[in-house]
C-alpha cells in the first residue's frame, strides 16, 4: 500500500494526539509534574 500514512495508523487523527497532549498539560499545571504510568 504506497498511499498509507504510518503515522495516521500508529498515533490515530491528528485531533485525538492534540487531546492526548493538552490533557499532560492540565496535568503539568494542576499537579506541577506528569508520570508515564
Amino acid at each position: 500500500m504506497p498511499g498509507k500514512k504510518t503515522s495516521q495508523s500508529a498515533l490515530g487523527s491528528s485531533a485525538a494526539v492534540e487531546d492526548y497532549l493538552e490533557r499532560i498539560l492540565e496535568l503539568i499545571n494542576s499537579k506541577g509534574y506528569a508520570r508515564v504510568v
